[in-house]
């Protein structure tokens, strides 16, 4: 068996079949039926251990292209993200996508955008032209959109977005039902003013967490509601928080539209001299990284589960791909306990 000869030039090409078929003393056909697996034509154990040894010892990598050419299987799933630099969650999403994706035999090629126009459709170019058999677009914001005709070229499955049509698969965090369900262990808590501090903009988060609100606090008449809207930023929170708080009819517990608008009730709160949970409670959404568990006390929150998108959404692309059904998920949102919770103070 010829061994490959050590140094630069052993990195300057990949190993061919042909080497292989001339180290294992076969032909090139015998070399093809054996790596690919081909069914219908049966090769001697022995000649097939032979050529297995071939490729080992040369290091050959099988040319997955020149395969996906011959087979229409590429054995590649496209995952494209916008703006994953600036995303807090693109690389759960990565993350869950991956694992899932080589568990299920496939690689994950992974692209990324700075947004919409020109540099989107040139990414969902370039994931087709390296022959992806689906593409998973996450744009990481709720929204909903009209996916191209030129996208859709491809099997597509849609994470935190929604075609107009609602044709296309869509993977999403149940934010509606999560934000019910804070709202409802507020109320089990004991606690009857409420102040909401929603978000200022027109994104479907905004809309789902405000309804999920409402929703609720509908279903119990002795509950009153106080909202107060600003930038979804710690100063954002701040300011809502101190408006809220001066209220005639202080609320006894802020619901945070996120958990960086609870960062700035916090502080309000200790700019009135209000202690957390003991005179005024403070939860929040999202559960930013480090920021929930940073913050004293600690910061009853929702986690995002976009590990679990990631999984979720190369599921249903390998479906779309194999013509199986498929249907829209929202995926749950756990509540995560923390001290900022408690029962309202003693009037």
């Amino acid at each position: 068996m010829v061994a490959q000869e050590e140094g630069a030039d052993s990195y300057s090409r990949p190993v061919t079949i042909r080497e292989v078929a001339a180290a294992a003393g076969v032909s090139v056909t015998t070399v093809s039926h054996v790596l690919n697996g081909t069914v219908d034509k049966p090769v001697k154990d022995s000649t097939r251990l032979q050529v297995v040894a071939a490729a080992e010892q040369l290091r050959y990598e099988p040319n997955r292209l020149a395969r996906g050419l011959r087979t229409r299987r590429s054995g590649l799933i496209g995952l494209l993200i916008e703006n994953v630099g600036c995303s807090r969650y693109g690389g759960r999403l990565i993350e869950g996508a991956q694992r899932a994706a080589h568990d299920e035999g496939y690689t994950l090629m992974v692209a990324s955008s700075p947004g919409g126009g020109l540099a989107r459709d040139d990414a969902f170019r370039a994931l087709r032209e390296n022959h992806v058999e689906g593409i998973i677009f996450a744009p990481l914001m709720l929204a909903q959109g009209d996916p191209s005709s030129d996208w859709r070229r491809s099997p597509l499955v849609l994470i935190d977005q929604t075609d107009a049509a609602q044709v296309l698969t869509s993977i999403s965090a149940d934010e509606y039902l999560a934000m019910r369900r804070l709202t409802r262990l507020t109320i089990a808590k004991g606690h009857r003013r409420i102040a909401f501090l929603a978000a200022w903009g027109d994104t479907s988060a905004i809309y789902r967490r405000r309804a999920a609100v409402t929703d609720e606090i509908q279903l119990d008449t002795e509950v009153a509601l106080h909202t107060e809207a600003a930038e979804p930023t710690a100063d954002g929170g701040y300011r809502a928080a101190f408006r809220a708080l001066r209220s005639p009819s202080r609320p006894t517990v802020l619901l945070c539209y996120n958990d960086l608008m609870a960062a700035g009730a916090y502080r309000a709160g200790a700019e009135m001299g209000l202690g957390i949970p003991q005179d005024v409670s403070v939860v929040g959404f999202g559960d930013e990284a480090a920021l929930g568990e940073s913050l004293q006390p600690p910061l009853t929150t929702v986690g995002l589960p976009h590990t679990e998108m990631g999984a979720a959404a190369v599921h249903a692309i390998l479906a779309v791909i194999e013509d199986r059904a498929t249907t829209t998920a929202a995926v749950e949102c756990p509540i995560i306990v923390r001290d900022s919770l408690g029962p309202p103070c003693p009037a």
